[in-house]
């Protein structure tokens, strides 16, 4: 119960009174305990201190002294032993001036001051026949006498000439007066300091309980009573159990609402039955809880636990609790305090991690392939038992070992060399290389070294993964030599597929990221060129399927110089250092009619195979451009080029030279003068092909020993070069879409480059999962994007089992293999339009629209 307020003012006018008084009287005795102080003060200034500091002064020159005359002993010149006897000059000045400090605020006995000052005088002659011995030429005897007199001055003047007088006597009754002093004012002080500490604390309580009975609690009350509000407020809203209980532990003094959510019982129950939460722990985890609270409460310590309750539905919840004593300013506790937190869910979720690490280990241990992982330093951390096998070792005893262990030494080198590439560079590598086994046994096996990374972003080490494909190598030899005739068509038809997938991927992927990293990121740059580098990719795998149906290619005006210049800029990096590239564009109207992707794929075969020639010894590879005329004169030299004006190209190195003897077949389709595995004989087949269908001719000289020149000629004509059309907001909406694509790295993209143009988006990689979804729902969606080329249930025949179910259903097609879509048939099987893949999300954004818009 709180106390009633006063009535009047009178203790606190009583208490100020008695306040004054109390600071009078006091006033006197502090006035005159102050004066006494002063003069303690002023007698342990003046004696005892200044006394010692000078004792100090005077054995601290005297030892400086002694090392200066060694200086003069030791001094060569005129200039070094002037220097150290001005030196010796000084710390005797300094002693005298500290001995005349002595005497003068010296008290008592000074027979010692007089008899130290004599010995230090006595040091004279000392010092004295030292000089004379040095000028003399015999700085031995100098010092020899510096030395032996040196020890035994320091002696007599610390000890005296009897072993008990001298600076040491002094210091020691110097500090001596110094305690004596010091500890008469130190009882001054403390008395000075108690009196005045007795009158604050008086004072202090004076007016704290006047104040206390004047005001009275009213407002305390209140504040109290809020204080208590905001605790209760917090603590019933707060998820875990907030409890508090007595010293003890027999009795709650609060526990929060929380309690009925995580145990599902009353919370009044406690009061009947304080043990109840007890009662609710699981038998199993029962005794340990228990024990630890028991343990942690008697040391006075804070205690934390983990344990199952069981609810009164049978239910099991994980709780975790943490317990602390609240105590007082003298360490006692008062009461004791804590938080329960319901941890279910984060022990199933360790749970299912658990079961998830067995069955991947399950799952490395069952799979064909060996597995293995090393650190940085290509030291190995672990590996599958199936690589282990290869060794005759298990899995434990391959950590801590590296290649060489196993391999010979020039195969363990070329393994390091891989491991260490792999870990600079952050990039996945496909290597396939030779497997030896202890046995000697050979093989080819295809690894896939993988980079590691922590949390941070580091890479930690790499993760290899291989199999043997020996037998698969042979196979693949073999197949090659039976299809390396089979038609390009066909090849590239197969290929154009897996081409346009992952260049979807490289697309979308990309454009998310401009997206991501804002307009003025520094990333905005490369990103661009990735576009920039993707679109040609794919403007080449659209050329190879031109190529291959011999269709004419679309032309344009292009800057011949311009495309020289920016292939140059991918040619620097990925050629050897060793080469230099110069170039010579020196036609400022090179404006020929033709595609720009197949001038840069001559561009850049020719380049490529210049710069093979000379990557083991180096060289210069040079481009030229010029303009040139072709008519009756040079008709021998280019016999199915029309007469005009041409561009001309020449590429050239300083490489070996080609053989007189196969210079003819260079052009021929297949031929190649690459070792195996580094060349297919298709460059320059394919360079022959694009000059002559854009109108032009090539030609080759080349002589042993003093390189290749390839000459290009183009027909010039006079056109403006087509700018790059300024981009144009993406159009957006709010509809539902079904996107339905059988790859996985293509349709993750397409689905958040969808979602950020605003619409609704269901991504599926099966076609028939796609259909049984969309009957469930018909009018769930506005439109279906799906994919061609699908298992089970392919593009065209999905599309016609949605019309089936909702005719007027809008459907847009996308295809990697555009030729094979007759637009005709399209229509009439209701599709809206189609896309070729890969494509761009401007495309994408405006197709969608146009069909949604009618």
């Amino acid at each position: 119960m709180t106390p009633a307020p006063p009535k009047t003012a009178t203790p606190l006018f009583m208490g100020i009174i008695l306040m004054v008084i109390v600071l009078i009287i006091n006033g006197g005795f502090l006035y005159y305990e102050s004066r006494e102080l002063a003069k303690l003060a002023d007698n342990l200034y003046k004696h005892p201190l200044t006394v010692s500091n000078a004792v100090r002064d005077i054995q601290s020159n005297i030892n400086a002294m002694h090392r200066s005359m060694k200086d003069v002993v030791i001094a060569e010149t005129a200039d070094e032993l002037e220097k150290a006897l001005d030196n010796v000059d000084q710390l005797e000045q300094g002693a005298f001036r500290a001995f005349d400090l002595i005497e003068n605020r010296f008290l008592g006995n000074v027979r010692y001051v007089t008899d130290a000052r004599k010995d230090f005088k006595n040091w004279k002659t000392i010092r004295s026949r030292v000089i004379a011995l040095k000028k003399e030429g015999k700085p031995q005897d100098a010092a020899a006498i510096t030395k032996k007199n040196g020890v035994r001055h320091i002696q007599l003047m610390n000890y005296g000439p009897d072993g008990v007088g001298g600076l040491n006597y002094l210091r020691q009754y110097a500090n001596n007066k110094a305690v004596e002093f010091r500890g008469l004012a130190q009882k001054k002080r403390d008395r000075v300091v108690y009196e005045l500490l007795a009158v604050f604390i008086v004072t202090i309580v004076i007016v704290f309980f006047s104040i206390v009975l004047f005001f009275k609690s009213a407002k305390a009350a209140k504040a109290l009573r809020e204080s208590e509000e905001r605790f209760r407020l917090v603590a019933d809203n707060i998820r875990d159990v907030f409890w508090i209980d007595t010293q003890d532990m027999q009795k709650h003094l609060y526990v929060s609402p929380a309690y009925e959510q995580i145990w599902d019982r009353p919370l009044q129950n406690l009061q009947h039955d304080p043990a109840e939460w007890q009662k609710a722990i699981h038998p199993d985890d029962r005794a340990m809880v228990q024990s630890t609270i028991s343990r942690r409460y008697t040391e006075g310590k804070e205690y934390s636990c983990e344990y199952r309750i069981t609810r009164p539905d049978g239910a099991i919840r994980w709780v975790f609790e943490k317990g602390f004593p609240v105590q007082d300013a003298s360490g006692r506790t008062q009461m004791m305090a804590g938080i329960s937190t319901d941890i279910t869910e984060r022990k199933q979720a360790e749970d299912a991690l658990r079961r998830s690490e067995q069955k991947q280990r399950e799952l490395l241990e069952n799979i064909p392939q060996k597995i293995f992982y090393k650190d940085r330093k290509s030291v190995y951390v672990a590996c599958n038992e199936n690589y282990a096998r290869d060794f005759n070792l298990s899995a434990e005893q391959i950590v801590g070992k590296t290649d060489y262990d196993f391999f010979p030494a020039d195969l363990a080198d070329k393994y390091r060399a891989d491991d260490k590439r792999v870990i600079e560079s952050g990039q996945v590598e496909t290597i396939e290389e030779d497997y030896i086994l202890p046995d000697e046994q050979k093989s080819v096996v295809r690894t896939v070294k993988s980079p590691m990374r922590d949390e941070r972003g580091e890479t930690t080490g790499i993760l290899g993964i291989f199999m043997d494909i020996t037998e698969q190598k042979r196979l693949e030899d073999a197949l090659r030599q039976s299809q390396k005739m089979e038609s390009v068509g066909t090849l590239a038809g197969g290929m154009a597929h897996e081409f346009n997938n992952i260049l979807g991927g490289i697309i979308g992927y990309t454009e998310i990221a401009k997206d991501d990293s804002g307009a003025h990121s520094p990333a905005q740059e490369s990103l661009d060129e990735i576009l920039h580098l993707s679109s040609r990719a794919r403007d080449i795998v659209k050329q190879i399927l031109t190529f291959s149906r011999k269709d004419r290619p679309q032309q344009k005006a292009i800057k011949v110089h311009k495309l020289i210049q920016e292939e140059l800029k991918v040619l620097r990096a990925t050629i050897p250092s060793t080469i230099t590239i110069k170039d010579r564009l020196v036609a400022p109207s090179d404006t020929i009619m033709g595609d720009p992707t197949r001038f840069q794929q001559v561009i850049m075969n020719l380049c490529s195979n210049a710069a093979h020639t000379m990557r083991e010894e180096g060289g210069v590879l040079t481009i030229e451009t010029s303009l040139c005329m072709v008519g009756a004169e040079n008709a021998k030299v280019f016999p199915d080029l029309q007469p005009g004006e041409y561009v001309k190209m020449a590429v050239s190195d300083t490489g070996g030279g080609i053989a007189p003897a196969i210079i003819d077949r260079i052009f021929d389709p297949f031929f190649t003068t690459k070792g195996v595995g580094k060349g297919t004989g298709m460059g320059l087949s394919v360079v022959h092909g694009i000059i002559k269908d854009h109108g032009g001719a090539i030609t080759v000289a080349s002589e042993i020993g003093r390189g290749t020149i390839f000459t290009v000629l183009f027909p010039k004509k006079d056109g403006a070069v087509e700018e790059q059309p300024a981009s144009e907001p993406l159009p957006t909406g709010a509809e539902n879409i079904l996107l339905v694509d059988d790859e996985e790295p293509l349709l993750v993209p397409t689905k958040r480059i969808l979602e950020r143009l605003g619409y609704s988006v269901t991504a599926m990689t099966g076609s028939t999962e796609a259909l049984e979804v969309f009957k469930r729902n018909p009018q769930r969606f506005d439109l279906i994007i799906t994919d061609l080329t699908m298992p089970r249930l392919t593009g065209d025949r999905l599309a016609s089992a949605i019309i089936a179910v909702r005719p007027e259903m809008p459907i847009l097609l996308t295809t990697g293999y555009a030729d094979a879509v007759d637009s005709k048939k399209v229509q009439q099987s209701g599709i809206k339009a189609f896309i070729a893949k890969p494509c761009q999300k401007q495309e994408l954004a405006k197709t969608i629209r146009m069909i949604l818009d009618g």
